[in-house]
């Protein structure tokens, strides 16, 4: 999703408000094994432009599905994601809540990508992981609790 400053300038005093779906598959990586897969996002909202302070607003509503795994079975998970959020450029630093763009175009995709790395949840758990889940209980002999790991490092 990306606009040049001249059609922002323009849809700004008739037509602030879009809703388009973006493609977050290319930012997927072997790198980061969190995340397996990724519906299309679907990003709704509207845009404001600051003229005088040469500051863009995109109030956006983002909407996706995740596949992620399981922290117990390791099986892929679907986990909605919606949430809301403001993101602001400006060509000059003002403060760290605004992001900075060179050129004459604002693209969003990596900057929704980012949002939905930072809402995605740290782990999830299938609905049946307990169901096959069974705990090993090791019991220690008398000999193997009295002795001490550290006792040969003394000498």
């Amino acid at each position: 999703m990306k606009w040049t400053i001249q059609e922002l300038r323009k849809l700004s005093k008739t037509l602030n408000n879009f809703h388009n779906y973006c493609d977050c598959k290319k930012y997927l990586s072997e790198d980061d094994p969190d995340i397996h897969d990724i519906s299309d996002v679907e990003v709704a909202g509207n845009f404001q432009v600051l003229g005088s302070e040469g500051l863009y607003i995109f109030n956006v509503e983002i909407s996706c599905v995740l596949t992620m795994p399981c922290a117990i079975t390791l099986e892929e998970v679907k986990v909605p994601l919606h949430f809301e959020t403001s993101l602001e450029f400006s060509q000059t630093f003002i403060d760290d809540n605004t992001h900075v763009f060179e050129g004459i175009t604002i693209d969003l995709d990596p900057y929704i990508w980012a949002e939905i790395l930072v809402e995605k949840p740290m782990r999830v758990v299938s609905q049946n992981a307990y169901e096959s889940y069974s705990e090993d209980i090791v019991e220690l002999e008398e000999d193997e609790t009295s002795t001490n790991p550290f006792a040969g490092l003394k000498e």
